[in-house]
């Protein structure tokens, strides 16, 4: 299995903006080969928002192939493009370990 996690932080002002793009993205990738789940999680305080999207793969080359056919398109769009200056994005990649059971 493989997760990527993307937190989205930021001005709240644009938070909606922000959240059309996750909510297309998430239903895109739910759609995509390989892809277990996909849903997004919410953190607000008094003038900023944070959005962490959070999808399960079934292995590393499922994702990579996901990102080659859509979400490139989808990240350079002049919406994507304009939250760049109020948004900033984090990505981490976790792969699965087999752990012995003793």
């Amino acid at each position: 299995m493989f997760i990527v996690q993307v937190v989205f932080e930021g001005e709240s002002s644009a938070g909606d903006k922000l959240l059309a793009i996750i909510k297309a993205k998430i239903a895109n990738a739910q759609s995509a080969p390989g892809c277990i789940s996909s849903e997004c999680w919410k953190t607000e305080g008094t003038k900023t928002a944070g959005y962490c999207l959070v999808s399960k793969w079934a292995d590393k080359e499922d994702f990579q192939g996901w990102m080659r056919t859509s979400h490139a398109a989808q990240q350079h769009s002049p919406e994507a493009q304009s939250l760049k200056s109020i948004f900033t994005k984090k990505v981490c990649q976790f792969s699965s370990v087999e752990l012995e059971q003793n």
